[in-house]
Order: structure tokens, then C-alpha cells, then sequence
């Protein structure tokens, strides 16, 4: 006989267990409902949380069949292919879902709900949740996070006997309560709903399990759950921009500048252009060369020859580094790329630039270089004069300086860039 007690009470148990679930289900539609409305939404942070959850917690048919996929879209969880290829929502499920439990899920889907829905919407779960008869359960959210509400409704079938046989709490505690309980075990339990505070163990979630036993040999089950308070993750670590060393010589290269910009080189220059930020966002590194005058220069002047108030500097751009170019006052930045990923390198070739006395205007003549001088240095070229019945003849050298060709491509910002 006690046996078939036994038996009959865990046949009973499971199946308002099973009721439970259901029911909670099904209140579950009621803030899906409203997590689809706009005007029932007063937290989008939360009810983009909750909404990731359920689509984690739910198979691509029921997501179809509840209409819900459509928010995946809006709230930015997913693209439109996900929400119409079962494959790809697995595969998002596989990316985005991590290890979870169903319960936890689930429980997460429903406390972050609560946090995003207005207080209309959240009263007619309520009291989807609680006007079922026997026993329901369910965690709210409170304005500590430290502090978690378990609202318990218990409505029993008559007026017998209604009698806690399990309350047990894992990861929080009531105040004046018993370590370990949520209610004290072996008391009776009167109809009606109640609100519990419960204090967090640390950032732990919190689990209550609660068992009713009704007259002699019916029992009433229901399990609640608070997800954990989520972890920050640490903060990026701080990455320092990339030094720049900056010198009157004409740092040396091995081949020429870009004939187009780099264009996942992106650039950042204040209104008085005194002071330019570099970022690569290329796959690979950027390198070239800095250059600032403490002066603005005439910008038809070529920005590779040396002079008063000019400095150059040597620069290499990892992946995702940064480095910040800052003039003088009055005066102006900028940087030429001679290799970014995805652009051939141009050969190096140098020219025998004569410059304009004041060396403020651009090349008034120039012949090919293919001496030892390094950029900048010294060179000549033949200086040509007119000679009496037509033609030209040599008539000495003109005195110049070495840099490289082509020049920069024109109307590139920063300048020189």
C-alpha cells in the first residue's frame, strides 16, 4: 500500500508539474505579444536580452509559427536570412547560444521581459500566471539587483489541508528565513499570492523549488528561477598609439608613394588642421611617411623636399593601431602611404628637383636621378639655355635636391596623405 502511494503521488506530482510548465508557456505569448508592440516596450536593451533568449531557447518552427522571427530582424539579432532558413538559424543558435540550459533560457527570456514591457503588460502576464488553479511561481526583477521577488500563488482545488513538503532555495536567501528555504517546510501554506524578497549569494542566480502537498495525496510542484548577474567583461586593454619620431632628414624608402589613397587608412584632422589622428583599419600593416610643417606650406610645393620649419618621420601602422601626428600652432600635418594591403607597391624612382629660391613654389625643373644621393641630398641637372638661330644648348647645371616620383595623387586629405 505504501507503495502505491508512492507511486500515485509521483504520477500526480509530474503531472501538475507538466501543468505548470504549460502554463507558463502559454503566459509566455502574452510577452511576446508585447515585445512585438513598440508601444509596450520601455526598455529595448531588455527586450532585445529577452527576445535573443527565447529565439535560444525555441526550434525554428515554433519561432515561424509564433511570428516572432520578424523581431529578430528589428531588434538587430539577426538578418533577414536567418529568419527565413531553418539552417541558418541553427547555425546562429550554434554562434550565439552558448551552453544555457532550457530552464535558464527560459527564465532569462521571462525576468529580462519584465525589465523591458511596461507595467500593462506585465500585470496581464501576471495574471495569466496566477488564475490557473494550484500552485505557480515566478521571479521579478526589483530596482536592486541585488534583491530578486518570488511571487508564489497558490489556489487549491478546496478547502483541505495545504501543506509546504519541499521549499528549498539555492543562491539567495530570505530575510529571517532559514538558510537554504524559501518557505518553512512542514507549515501550511494559505491561499492567495505572495511576494518574497530574496538577497542574491553574490552575482548568483537564484533557484527555488516548492512542493505542496493537498489533502492526503495530491501534490502541486513549481520550480523558478533568477538568471545571475551578468559580469561586465573587463574592459579592452590599452593599446598606446604608435610613437612617432619626428626629423629634419628625409627618413629613407625603398619604393614610392601610392599612386591612390589608402582607403582603409581612415583619418581624423581637427578644424585647424594642426593636428591629424591616424587609425588603420586595413588587414595589414600601413607604412610611410609623416610629414609636418611648422608653417603653412604652398601646397603646389612638393612635401618631400627639406626645408625650414619641415620634419619628417618614418611611420608603421599595425592592424587596429593608432598614432597621432600634431604640428605646431599655425601649422599642419599630414602622411603619405607608400604600402597598404591590397595595393601594388610602386617602384622608387628619383628625380633631380631645382626649386624656386624661397623653395615655396614648385619644380621649375627636374631631369631623372640615378646617383647615390640619398632623398634629400644634393644633386644637379643640366641647365639649357637658347642659343642664337634656334635650339638649346648646355650652359652649366642647375643645383637641386633628390626626391622621390611620382608625387603624392592630388586632392587627398589629410595633406600629403
Amino acid at each position: 500500500m505504501k507503495n502505491q502511494f508512492a507511486r500515485l503521488c509521483v504520477s500526480v506530482v509530474v503531472t501538475f508539474l507538466a501543468t505548470t510548465s504549460l502554463q507558463a508557456q502559454q503566459c509566455d505569448s502574452i510577452l511576446n505579444r508585447s515585445l512585438m508592440n513598440s508601444h509596450d516596450v520601455v526598455n529595448k536593451s531588455s527586450a532585445k536580452s529577452a527576445m535573443t533568449n527565447q529565439f535560444c531557447n525555441s526550434s525554428f518552427n515554433d519561432a515561424k509559427s509564433s511570428g516572432s522571427l520578424s523581431g529578430g530582424v528589428s531588434y538587430g539579432i539577426f538578418d533577414a536570412e536567418v529568419a527565413q532558413s531553418d539552417s541558418s538559424y541553427q547555425s546562429w543558435k550554434s554562434e550565439n547560444c552558448g551552453s544555457s540550459s532550457s530552464a535558464d533560457q527560459a527564465a532569462t527570456y521571462r525576468f529580462e521581459a519584465q525589465r523591458a514591457l511596461s507595467s500593462q503588460a506585465i500585470a496581464a502576464w501576471e495574471a495569466c500566471m496566477t488564475e490557473s488553479e494550484g500552485l505557480s511561481c515566478y521571479a521579478k526583477p526589483n530596482q536592486d539587483p541585488n534583491v530578486v521577488v518570488i511571487t508564489i500563488s497558490w489556489r487549491p482545488p478546496g478547502p483541505g489541508a495545504s501543506i509546504i513538503q519541499e521549499a528549498e532555495l539555492i543562491g539567495g536567501r530570505r530575510q529571517g528565513g532559514a538558510e537554504g528555504f524559501i518557505l518553512p517546510p512542514n507549515s501550511e501554506i494559505a491561499w492567495g499570492k505572495r511576494n518574497i524578497m530574496l538577497t542574491r549569494d553574490g552575482k548568483k542566480g537564484i533557484t527555488a523549488a516548492i512542493t505542496v502537498l493537498y489533502g492526503t495525496q495530491r501534490s502541486y510542484s513549481c520550480e523558478v528561477r533568477a538568471p545571475a548577474l551578468d559580469t561586465p567583461p573587463p574592459p579592452p586593454p590599452t593599446i598606446p598609439p604608435v610613437s612617432v619620431i619626428w626629423q629634419s632628414a628625409m627618413p629613407p624608402i625603398t619604393t614610392g608613394p601610392l599612386l591612390q589613397p589608402c582607403g582603409c587608412l581612415a583619418h581624423v584632422q581637427d578644424p585647424n588642421q594642426t593636428t591629424v589622428e591616424l587609425s588603420n583599419a586595413c588587414k595589414g600593416d600601413v607604412s610611410g611617411i609623416a610629414i609636418r610643417d611648422a608653417t603653412m606650406p604652398d601646397t603646389r610645393f612638393s612635401p618631400f623636399m627639406p626645408i625650414a620649419g619641415r620634419q619628417f618621420a618614418a611611420l608603421r601602422l599595425p592592424p587596429g593601431r593608432k598614432a597621432t601626428l600634431q604640428s605646431p600652432e599655425g601649422g599642419i600635418s599630414g602622411f603619405i602611404a607608400f604600402t597598404c594591403p591590397g595595393q601594388p607597391a610602386v617602384p622608387l624612382h628619383k628625380t633631380c628637383g631645382f626649386f624656386s629660391a624661397d623653395q615655396q613654389r614648385s619644380i621649375i625643373a627636374a631631369c631623372p636621378y640615378s646617383g647615390s644621393s640619398a632623398l634629400g641630398g644634393s644633386c644637379t641637372c643640366p641647365k639649357f639655355e637658347p642659343k642664337p638661330g634656334g635650339g638649346f644648348v648646355e650652359a652649366g647645371t642647375w643645383a637641386g635636391k633628390v626626391i622621390p616620383i611620382p608625387p603624392p595623387p592630388p586632392g587627398t586629405l589629410p595633406l600629403f596623405k
